[in-house]
């Protein structure tokens, strides 16, 4: 399912070619929104790659439906080189050719060729994304001290450097001693 929303503008239409004349004719929010919740009645979780920013564009009643999984930060992908590629660069990494970016629809056919790609090489597609579903939180690096390479190290492990001056990252729980550096959980989100 691919809908636009109607809307009178598109500040973002630099980022995802999609001129405000489309939207001026397009189905309204909560028409769109009620196909989406019958859709996704029927599903046990919902995926996007940086889910936590997907999520800040669905209404509750349909985002609360099933748990989340980040396809970013969540699941291994065999040919990632690092944690939290870009949905282009695990696309590339894996042998998918990328013709667009940053459309809603794009990025979900995207997904699906990664997810089929996967399968296809053996990986169990289920074990995989049940891995997406271990408990989460959000943890931040211990040390407050950093230098360039102890940045580096951060960012090249997943951590983003946020409005709090703190490197941060949501990731199972369980991973979180398998870094090279102390983290603790954050106590906010």
């Amino acid at each position: 399912f691919s809908s636009l929303i109607g809307h009178g503008a598109n500040a973002a239409e630099h980022v995802n070619h999609i001129p405000a004349a489309l939207l001026l004719n397009a189905p309204d929010a909560p028409g769109v929104w009620s196909d989406v919740d019958f859709l996704a009645s029927s599903c046990d979780a919902t995926i996007a790659h940086s889910a936590d920013f997907d999520r800040r564009f669905v209404p509750a009643y349909v985002a609360d439906r099933a748990p989340w999984i980040c396809s970013c930060h969540d699941l291994d992908w065999p040919a990632a080189t690092k944690p939290g590629q870009s949905l282009i660069a695990l696309a590339l990494a894996h042998g998918l050719g990328v013709s667009h970016a940053h459309r809603a629809a794009v990025d979900v056919d995207l997904l699906g060729r990664l997810l089929t790609r996967i399968a296809e090489t053996g990986t169990d597609l289920q074990s995989f994304l049940a891995r997406g579903l271990r408990p989460k939180a959000t943890f931040e690096v211990a040390d407050k001290w950093f230098d360039a390479a102890r940045n580096a190290l951060a960012k090249a492990n997943g951590f983003r450097w946020d409005d709090s001056q703190r490197w941060r990252r949501t990731m199972a729980i369980e991973a979180a001693a398998g870094l090279p550096f102390e983290v603790r959980q954050s106590a906010d989100r």
